[in-house]
């Protein structure tokens, strides 16, 4: 994987979480400057550099917020940090050898599955005739 995919394998990976419909499943980045003096990155000068901290949605396994490297643009340093995220949820069993999320159940869903089977099951009282909702006759 490149530095250039892992923005797009960590949104992917979010959507893929379990949720209910009021739950945000993007992750958050915090960007910070660090000003100050001059700083040496490969050989060459630059007068700032850009710290992402990222936090994933509140489902994920990864609770703590994930620091990037101090990167010289703002673009460069927060896919990094998606990269950083990766190699951990992959770590964690996360993503397979090829970055994909490994699929999980949604427990509320398959309860919410289980209960609606149980009510079609269920015998209705009642006749079973069918009702008409119009007069019988002919329409003069």
């Amino acid at each position: 994987i490149s530095i250039n995919g892992s923005l797009s394998l960590l949104h992917r990976y979010c959507q893929k979480l379990p949720s209910d419909r009021y739950t945000v499943l993007a992750p958050v980045f915090y960007t910070h400057r660090v000003d100050g003096g001059f700083y040496y990155l490969d050989g060459e000068q630059y007068k700032e550099l850009f710290l992402v901290k990222i936090s994933l949605p509140i489902n994920c396994p990864i609770k703590e917020d994930i620091q990037g490297p101090a990167l010289p643009s703002a673009k460069l340093a927060k896919k990094a940090a998606a990269l950083e995220v990766l190699e951990k949820l992959h770590k964690e069993g996360e993503l397979d050898d090829h970055l994909k999320p490994i699929p999980q159940k949604d427990i509320d869903s398959d309860e919410e599955d289980d209960e609606k089977m149980r009510e079609k099951k269920k015998n209705k009282a009642g006749t079973t005739r069918r009702i008409m909702y119009y007069r019988r006759g002919r329409i003069r």
